[in-house]
């Protein structure tokens, strides 16, 4: 048998074939990496080849064993163990679970005990009007005298024989001082009404000028003591 000049060639080709089909049933080993996915941004593939062959793929889940290197190898069309991830549900608890914080209350700033007693509370200056003007309308001082007067209210006062001293003033003055607080009441959160820091604990709430001329009692004097709004007078 001759051979040709072209049937030497064909043989090496058809060895170097045989040898790459021979390379190729190797198994590729495949080394799977976590890596999450904002620093892969930019990079054209999720898997590269090292110089060894070795196929790195890039994944952003993490994985459920453990190794000191932080990196898993796996064979090639080997199945991973899925991940599971733990659920509010499935936590366990150690010791007594955190207990959840109370609503916050809401203020009251009138409240009645089981012995009858009224008791107000003032935090804004709209507080000390409602309480003053319920006071002279139904007539019932003791709670704004023990609640809601301030310190120099009451001393002044009880200068002059204490809290019938107050209930005589609010008597005689009871219908100008409804007109005035009623109109406050209407006006306090508008151009009618001007409400100004008088001092470093005091504040008055004031009739403006184009409405004031129609009332006797033409400002409300407050001021903040122990974390509270208290009543120093009506002028």
């Amino acid at each position: 048998m001759r051979w040709t000049a072209a049937e030497p060639a064909a043989i090496r080709a058809i060895a170097l074939v045989c040898l790459a089909g021979a390379v190729g049933c190797e198994p590729q080993r495949t080394e799977y990496v976590y890596r999450p996915s904002f620093m892969r941004e930019g990079e054209q593939s999720a898997s590269l080849t090292r110089a060894d062959g070795t196929r790195m793929v890039f994944t952003d889940e993490p994985f459920t064993t453990d190794d000191h290197k932080g990196e898993h190898n796996f064979a090639l069309g080997a199945e991973r163990e899925p991940v599971v991830y733990p659920t509010i549900n499935s936590l366990q608890w150690r010791g007594t679970p955190p207990a959840k914080a109370p609503p916050p209350t809401p203020l009251k700033i009138r409240e009645e005990t089981d012995r009858g007693e009224v008791i107000l509370r003032a935090i804004t200056p709209d507080h000390v009007l409602s309480h003053l003007v319920n006071a002279l309308r139904e007539q019932e001082y003791k709670p704004l005298y023990d609640c809601i007067l301030s310190e120099q209210a009451r001393i002044g006062f009880e200068s002059k024989g204490g809290y019938p001293a107050f209930v005589e003033w609010c008597d005689r003055n009871r219908e100008p001082a409804l007109e005035t607080l009623n109109r406050m009441g209407f006006g306090m959160h508008n151009s009618e009404v001007i409400i100004v820091k008088t001092g470093p604990q005091s504040v008055t709430a004031r009739l403006a000028p184009q409405v004031a001329g129609a009332f006797r009692f033409k400002e409300l004097n407050m001021s903040y003591q122990g974390g509270a709004i208290r009543l120093d007078g009506l002028r």
